[in-house]
């Protein structure tokens, strides 16, 4: 999907995509503990860093000219960050 189809993926290609899907699988899983254990501090800081790692990943997007892609990355990015600053009502510290 990121690739065009004449594209060949090399095996150094395929080395940054396992460090992708391990990146990616670590801060899913660390968001899931987080959401289980009811860390509101812990889960709003991975959200944060989730939302920091779309707003690279939409920059990097753009520098290399993958236009398509940009808008829908900076959208999960804006929607990571406003659920981070979602109040909760068992947070004893709210956000304004």
């Amino acid at each position: 999907m990121l690739v065009p189809p004449q594209e060949m993926i090399s095996p150094a290609v395929r080395v940054y995509a396992g460090y992708l899907i391990s990146r990616n699988l670590a801060l899913a899983i660390m968001l899931m503990i987080a959401v289980s254990l009811r860390r509101q501090a812990s889960l709003r800081a991975f959200v944060i860093l989730t939302a920091l790692i779309q707003v690279l990943d939409a920059v990097l997007d753009a520098i290399e000219g993958r236009w398509v892609m940009v808008p829908g990355v900076f959208i999960f990015a804006i929607a990571f960050y406003l659920l981070a600053l979602w109040p909760s009502r068992h947070d004893p510290i709210q956000t304004v």
